[in-house]
């Protein structure tokens, strides 16, 4: 069996400079985010947990080039998010 990784981001609390000043306070993410690391450990996950500023995208973005440079055909990557969500435009074309 392979290599068994997962990530779990909750974020109860965002920056209001992204969202316009609204802070829009949560309560449940981060235990949301343990509960899962917890639910992939029992499962034999080597489980990290990030929660409110170390939730950035550039985290987001290390974590998903360090599995995929670091895992081969049979290995499972588990990701979880709770938090807020958003929308963005599509610059791509």
């Amino acid at each position: 069996m392979g290599k068994k990784l997962s990530v779990h981001f909750g974020l109860n609390r965002v920056s209001g400079r992204a969202y316009g000043g609204w802070e829009g306070i949560l309560r449940g993410c981060i235990a949301d985010a343990l509960a899962m690391a917890q639910m992939c450990t029992n499962r034999g996950f080597t489980a990290a947990v990030r929660t409110d500023a170390q939730c950035t995208w550039e985290e987001f973005q290390s974590r998903i080039t360090t599995y995929a440079e670091n895992t081969k055909r049979g290995d499972t990557v588990y990701i979880s998010y709770s938090g807020h969500g958003g929308q963005r435009n599509n610059t791509s074309e």
